[in-house]
């Protein structure tokens, strides 16, 4: 390097997602060896969610060094200068992806449920100030924090030109990296929403938000049963969710700042080929969840 930094592109953003699902990979290998040595199953849970985050967070931005990126746009991202709509977008956001988008994810399940596949779903240590405290930080906290500004900020950033092109790929890789089939619509559909909160509002801090309070709950729901409500009447809910989520759609789709839309041919040429070996990692991952 001749110590000169450039803009982040379409090239620099597929290759950080490459490096990104490699840096996964070696986590999920080293996991593997690691559970044979330790024997404690709480200490297993959180490492399961730590490991993946800080892996995906250290590979990227160490893409961005290899190819000699300027960083100075993750800070950027990072402000609270977003129009007041998206305070309203956050909170019907957050109840339209729980009990809305939620709900369509079910019926995606009992589809698949057609094929033999069955959901194995996360088991959290027992309550206690200390176990509800790290799940905060290690579920509701760090990953949606490493998600957004690696997805948000450097990947959607980085296509921007494209305008809602970029959101449908940025989207696709998102789910591609959970590698749950039994949550691909789900978070497709959340991924592009996120995209076009962050691309519409020149900031990645109401995606943040949004998909933090969205974990937080999830976790306060698993030890306290605060949606107990939803549990009682899942139709009703689901389609008032529906409706709050298509709120904050459409307030956010009537923002009037414009997508950028300059992007060209050769651009998704260097994107994909930095993002191949990042789509086959996770593609691979995705089938193999499939039919296990």
């Amino acid at each position: 390097m001749n110590g000169t930094t450039k803009n982040i592109g379409f090239s620099e953003s597929g290759f950080a997602f490459s490096l990104a699902m490699a840096g996964i990979l070696l986590v999920t290998l080293v996991f593997a060896v690691v559970r044979v040595f330790v024997s404690s199953e709480t200490a297993l849970t959180y490492l399961s969610y730590a490991l993946p985050s800080l892996a995906l967070a250290l590979s990227a931005f160490f893409s961005l060094k290899i190819k000699g990126v300027d960083r100075s746009f993750i800070k950027n991202d990072f402000n609270f200068k977003f129009k007041k709509r998206y305070l309203l977008v956050v909170l019907f956001g957050v109840f339209g992806v729980l009990t809305g988008l939620g709900k369509l994810n079910d019926l995606f399940i009992e589809f698949l449920g057609n094929f033999g596949y069955t959901e194995s779903g996360a088991t959290l240590p027992e309550r206690s100030f200390l176990s509800v405290a790290l799940c905060c930080i290690f579920i509701g906290v760090l990953p949606p924090l490493v998600e957004e500004v690696v997805f948000r900020s450097i990947i959607c950033g980085g296509l921007k030109k494209s305008g809602y092109i970029a959101i449908i790929v940025t989207a696709a890789l998102f789910s591609v990296y959970h590698g749950s089939p039994s949550k691909t619509i789900y978070q497709l559909l959340v991924g592009g929403f996120l995209c076009l909160v962050y691309l519409k509002s020149g900031s990645v801090m109401p995606s943040i938000l949004i998909h933090s309070l969205n974990n937080l709950i999830i976790v306060f729901d698993y030890y306290f049963g605060i949606m107990a409500f939803y549990a009682k009447n899942p139709l009703v809910f689901s389609i008032v969710g529906l409706v709050f989520f298509g709120a904050a759609l459409a307030l956010t789709l009537t923002d009037k700042t414009k997508l950028e839309n300059t992007s060209e041919k050769s651009d998704w040429l260097s994107f994909f080929m930095g993002a191949f070996v990042g789509i086959v990692i996770g593609a691979t991952v995705w089938i193999a969840s499939l039919i296990s």
